[in-house]
Order: C-alpha cells, then sequence, then structure tokens
C-alpha cells in the first residue's frame, strides 16, 4: 500500500512536472507571427476598415496565462482627415493558471496604455463611429435571432451561473488615452487628454473604487467613488454606487444611491447634487465666450441642484427637487410614464424671479436706414420650418406652476398661478392667474395640435388693476390712469404672428374708472379754440384731461380691429371714438369726436358750452400716427358763440369752401398744431 502511495505521488509530481514545464517552455517554440496576417484580414473582413498589428502577439501561460498586444492600428472610413479611428500603444491581459485550475478563481490583470479615439464627423454628416455590418454577417445575424433556445430549464440555469467561484481583478488600468473629437459640419474640435482610469480592490464581495482623471480642453476632470458589492451572481443583486465628479475645478457632482437587480427587473434610486457653481465662470475655464447675452451681467453666476431620482424600464420620478438659480429658488417634481406616448405629471414652485434680467439687453438704435420689417418677416417665413405637432399630439400631461413674484417685460406680478393639462393634441391652461398692480388677471388658454396648424383660444378676465403704473413699467409711456375692468375673448390659428394677426378674432370690453388721458388738456380748448391746435405754454405741468369712465367695446375680425362707440365720460365733456385699426396692415383709420357740455366750474369758466365738437381724425401706421382736425365736421357745428378768433377761423374756412385758399393747404396748417398736442398722448 505504501508502495503504490509512493508511486502515485511520484507519477502525480512528474505530470504537474511536465505540465509545468510545458507552459513555461511552449511558448518558446510556438510560431504566433504566423497568426498575425489571418488575425489582422479577419478584422477587416469584420470592420471593413484597415487594420494592423505592429508587432507579433506575445503569448505566456506560467504563472500567468496572457497575450500582449502592441501597436494596434483600426483605420477610419474614407472621406476623413484623421488615418485611424482607434490606435493603441500596447495591450496586457492575463489570468493567473494556478487559482483558476485549483480553487475556480479568476484572478486578472488587465492595461490598456496609449488608447487614442478619433470621433469624426464628415462635411456630408457621415460619422466616423458607424460601422456598416457585411451583407454576409447580416444574414447570419437574421438566422441567429431565429434561434431558440431549447435546452430544459436547469442546463439554462447552470449555464447562467458563474464559471468561477470567486473573481480578483489585481489590476485594471487604462493610461494615457485621448478622445479627440471634430465635427466638420459646424468646424468644432474638442480634445480630451491625460486620461487614465484604475480599478482598486476588485472582487465580487466587496465595493470596487473607480478612480478616473482625464483633461478637457486643459481644465482637469476627476472622479472617485465607489461601485458595489457586485456579488457572486452579479446582476441579480443590488449594486451600491457612491460617485462623487469634479470638473473643471467649479463643478462638484455626486451621485449615491443604487442600481436594483440590473439583469432581472433593472431600476435604480438615486439622490443626485450638484454643488453651488457659477455656469459664467465655467465657460471661462473652458476658454470659451458666455454663449447667452443677458440684461444684468451678473446673472448664472450661482446654480446648484439636488433631487432624488428612481426609475425602471416603464416610469421616471423626480422628487424633492431644489434648483437655485441666482436669488431664486424652486422646488420641483416630475413623473414621466410610457415613454413612447410620455405622461408627464409636473409641479413647480418658484419664490421669485426677474426674468427681465435674464433676456438679452435691448438694442442700441441705429442711425443708418433699417432694412425694412415687413422684408426681414417675410424672409424668415421662408426660411423657417414647419413646426412638427406630432410629439405634442402623443403627450398626455398634468402639470401646475406657482410663483410668489415675478418680474417680466417690466410688468410686476404676484402670486402666480399656471395648470396645464394635455391630452390628444388638446391642450388647456385652466386657470392662469396672477395679482398686479392692485387687481386680478385670470385666464383660459385652449390650444388644438391636432392638425398642423394649431387653433388657439383665449378668454381673459381683468379687475381693478392700476393701468398708469403697469404702461409705465410695460411700454414706459405714461398716456392713462384708471382703475381697469376687462373681458376679453380671441380665437387665432397659426404658430407665426403673420398668420396669428390674419386669423385673429375676437371682442371685448374695456373700462377705466378715476382715471385720466394725459398729454391733452379739453378743458383749455374749450376756454380758447387756439389752444386746440397748440402744446400750452413751454415747460408748463404735462396736460391732462380726467375722466370718470372710460369704456372702449369692440371687436376683431380677421385682424381688423373695430371699435363704434368708445365713450369717455366726464363732468365737462363726452368723447365718442369710432374706427378700425388693421392689425395686419398695422394702419389707424379713427375718428375722435369730443362734446363739451354744461360749464367747467372751479376752472374759471362759467360759460355754457353745450354742442361745441373738435373731432379729429387719426390715420397712418401704428409707428408713425397722422392726427388731423376733421374740417369738414367743425363747418357743420354752430360755432356762434363767444369764442376768442373764431371769427378768424370762419373766416379761413370760408376761403377754403369758397376757393380763394386751398382747402388742402389750411387742412395741413392746422394739422400741424394738431400734431403737436394729440402726439402727446404717445409720448
Amino acid at each position: 500500500m505504501k508502495k503504490a502511495i509512493k508511486w502515485i505521488s511520484i507519477i502525480a509530481g512528474s505530470l504537474l512536472l511536465l505540465f509545468i514545464l510545458a507552459i513555461i517552455i511552449i511558448p518558446k517554440f510556438i510560431n504566433v507571427e504566423k497568426f498575425q496576417p489571418r488575425i489582422e484580414a479577419e478584422v477587416i473582413k469584420a470592420t471593413g476598415r484597415k487594420f494592423s498589428l505592429g508587432t507579433a502577439p506575445r503569448l505566456t501561460l506560467f504563472p500567468w496565462a496572457g497575450i500582449k498586444l502592441a501597436d494596434i492600428r483600426l483605420g477610419n472610413i474614407s472621406g476623413m482627415t484623421e488615418e485611424n479611428f482607434i490606435s493603441v500603444d500596447n495591450i496586457d491581459a492575463r489570468v493567473k493558471i494556478m487559482p483558476f485550475l485549483t480553487k475556480r478563481t479568476a484572478q486578472v490583470r488587465f492595461v490598456l496604455n496609449g488608447p487614442h479615439i478619433v470621433l469624426e464627423k464628415g462635411k456630408d454628416g457621415q460619422n466616423s463611429w458607424d460601422f456598416k455590418i457585411p451583407v454576409t454577417d447580416k444574414k447570419v445575424a437574421k438566422t441567429e435571432e431565429k434561434k431558440t433556445d431549447e435546452r430544459p430549464a436547469s442546463e439554462k440555469q447552470a449555464s447562467e451561473q458563474m464559471p468561477v467561484k470567486n473573481f480578483i481583478l489585481d489590476e485594471f488600468a487604462i493610461t494615457n488615452g485621448t478622445v479627440l473629437y471634430i465635427d466638420h459640419t459646424t468646424k468644432t474640435r474638442k480634445e480630451i487628454t491625460d486620461v487614465n482610469l484604475s480599478l482598486e480592490d476588485v472582487t465580487l464581495e466587496r465595493p470596487i473604487r473607480i478612480i478616473f482623471s482625464a483633461k478637457l480642453d486643459q481644465q482637469p476632470v476627476f472622479l472617485d467613488g465607489k461601485i458595489g458589492p457586485i456579488g457572486k451572481e452579479p446582476g441579480r443583486e443590488d449594486i451600491l454606487v457612491d460617485i462623487t465628479l469634479k470638473a473643471l475645478e467649479q463643478i462638484v457632482l455626486s451621485l449615491n444611491g443604487k442600481i436594483i437587480t440590473p439583469m432581472s427587473n433593472p431600476a435604480f434610486d438615486m439622490t443626485i447634487r450638484v454643488e453651488p457653481f457659477s455656469p459664467r465662470n465655467l465657460v471661462a475655464a473652458m476658454g470659451q465666450k458666455f454663449p447667452v447675452k443677458t440684461a444684468d451681467k451678473d446673472v448664472l453666476k450661482k446654480v446648484s441642484f439636488d433631487s432624488k431620482i428612481k426609475g425602471n424600464s416603464s416610469l421616471i420620478s423626480i422628487s424633492d427637487g431644489h434648483l437655485l438659480l441666482d436669488d431664486s429658488t424652486m422646488i420641483f417634481s416630475m413623473t414621466a410614464t410610457e415613454f413612447d406616448k410620455p405622461n408627464l405629471v409636473f409641479s413647480f414652485d418658484l419664490d421669485e424671479i426677474d426674468v427681465d434680467r435674464y433676456l438679452p439687453p435691448p438694442e442700441k438704435k441705429k442711425n443708418i436706414e433699417q432694412p425694412d420689417k415687413k422684408e426681414e418677416q417675410a424672409a424668415a417665413d421662408a426660411d423657417a420650418k414647419p413646426i412638427d405637432y406630432k410629439p405634442l399630439r402623443k403627450v398626455i400631461m398634468d402639470g401646475s406652476l406657482t410663483a410668489g413674484k415675478v418680474k417680466a417685460m417690466g410688468a410686476r406680478m404676484e402670486n402666480v398661478t399656471l395648470k396645464i393639462n394635455a391630452k390628444n393634441g388638446l391642450i388647456n391652461i385652466d386657470p392662469f392667474g396672477m395679482t398686479i398692480y392692485g387687481g386680478t388677471i385670470a385666464s383660459v388658454v385652449n390650444a388644438d395640435v391636432r392638425a398642423n396648424t394649431p387653433a388657439t383660444k383665449v378668454k381673459l378676465e381683468i379687475d381693478n388693476v392700476q393701468a398708469g403704473p403697469l404702461l409705465r413699467d410695460v411700454i414706459e409711456k405714461d398716456i392713462l390712469e384708471g382703475m381697469t375692468k376687462a373681458t376679453i375673448t380671441l380665437d387665432m390659428k397659426g404658430d407665426d404672428p403673420d398668420r396669428i394677426k390674419r386669423t385673429l378674432n375676437g371682442e371685448g370690453k374695456l373700462t377705466f374708472k378715476d382715471g385720466a388721458v394725459k398729454g391733452i388738456d379739453l378743458a383749455g380748448m374749450v376756454r380758447n379754440l387756439k389752444a386746440t391746435f397748440g402744446a400750452g405754454e413751454p415747460g408748463g405741468e404735462k396736460p391732462r384731461t380726467d375722466f370718470g369712465k372710460l369704456n372702449v367695446p369692440f371687436t376683431i375680425t380677421k385682424g381688423l380691429f373695430n371699435s363704434k362707440n368708445t365713450t369717455m365720460v366726464s363732468p365737462f365733456i363726452r368723447v365718442l371714438v369710432s374706427g378700425d385699426a388693421h392689425l395686419v396692415k398695422e394702419t389707424l383709420d379713427m375718428r375722435v369726436e369730443p362734446k363739451f357740455v354744461g360749464t367747467i366750474k372751479g376752472q374759471g369758466d362759467k360759460t355754457d358750452h353745450s354742442g361745441i365738437t373738435v373731432p379729429v381724425l387719426i390715420t397712418g401706421t401704428f409707428t408713425e400716427p397722422k392726427f388731423t382736425p376733421d374740417l369738414k365736421g367743425i363747418l357743420k357745428q354752430n360755432l356762434g358763440v363767444d369764442i376768442p378768433d373764431s371769427d378768424d377761423l370762419k373766416k379761413e374756412l370760408g376761403k377754403t369752401l369758397s376757393g380763394e385758399k386751398s382747402f388742402e393747404k389750411t387742412g395741413k396748417e392746422l394739422e400741424k398744431k394738431g400734431d403737436e398736442i394729440l402726439k402727446g398722448l404717445f409720448q
């Protein structure tokens, strides 16, 4: 028995020695170089690109079984400026033999040195990273897809298990890498250099540390964190994630949470946080000019973000979201499901924001002749591509937005509330309301994008809004005061301003109470008819006409604004305005007829001026209105009251009618003086 054991030991030891000698000696006698042309030919056949190994592969079998490759080059496609798509200085991959054979432990080392990748986009839009699969390979792929796995369930489960009991990665490193991006369509060139990646403490049962560093446009990017443990059955257990990214010495982003059962029912549950940073400093660090011009250069200097984000193959949700933008803070949440037909539910709550600070600065007025705006618009419309509303037809939306204080286009709003719903191409905003200048505005907007041309309906209610400060803030004009109420309904079609104006229809009524029209003094006009065509004493206060009530009923038909009975009522005057404003042509055709009633008590005038009217015609364009006294209207009135210089006026008008003096010349003289005072309304 002892002899048997002895001989068995001798034989086993001899076999082991022969095996060790074999794996050491065999690589010395194997001519690996003869396989190099075949390897290169197979890669060329599979990729359709040039491929070369600068030196023959080197094999080792003991104590590590591995291969070393050097000077690897995979060519670029034709038409690109760079010769190679990928080149690698050397690769060293190996696994330790004895642990693998005896303990089913994979102890691995992998080092990739000097990888260089070129991502190039040609002038024709072709990408260097697009690989065309040979036709024969496509047929094989289709054949493989048709094959089904008919093995018993026990065999499938056994094959899916790890072939080793344990996995140890002694070393994994990518060193001295570069990534070059070239876009010939936009003449863009970006390069990431000094790319280094290493994995430490890599096992199946402990978290894996990841260390990554690179330079983007010579600015540092650094990532440090841990992932795992992966577990003995990778993909079947949750994987913990705790990673911090630092970029360009400006951004610090942290991500922690877990990836849930990635191989069976993949999902994730993460917390993401971006520490406060300055977008302006970030762009400056990249050596770029800030892409956005803002009215206030001190905005976009502080931004931070944090939220919880969960998701799986059919749902993504964001909760406890906080966004800091300079002096504004937003709390938000969002859920998205059914990605092929997105179903969105969201809520945004903003404390305050001054939108005007973020808008482009106002353009400086130039003295040089400007191109015709209508021609510019026509050219822009010709170049503009039609909007594709198909995505909006698919979206299902239920969202709300609230804001404590908002300043936009000069207007100051509070308690802004908006609720939006969308389904099957019907978008409803109800309500959209706010508190503004002592009153409220409430509106409902319905948009229909089921057709290629959208249709929109708007209902607007204004209650007790102070018109004076609103107009001063928004249009910087001090022309009207009064408490405003309004009811307006509008409907329109199209998505460009010209089409909207051509199809605009609606009606409404504006009411102003206890206010004044600034720029004209109708009381002074009663005392002296000459004042009708004069601007008052130089250096005096801006003239004004107080009123108790101003009503502006109107209709809009295909872009034509019409008011037949606009009235202004005060103790001493009644004003009737009628006519049209063509929104498409931007022209005016209106008549203003003031009618003085009774006496103007308290202003030094006790004479009865009942019935006197001084009608004025308003023509021209929106940008250059013309104000002309209605001479025919004046002649029709009874001017027999005691008004200074009234005889002179009758005399001049008489000369006009008798042919002694042209009507046109008389009209122009009066029109010139009328413009001086009436244009005060637009100053």
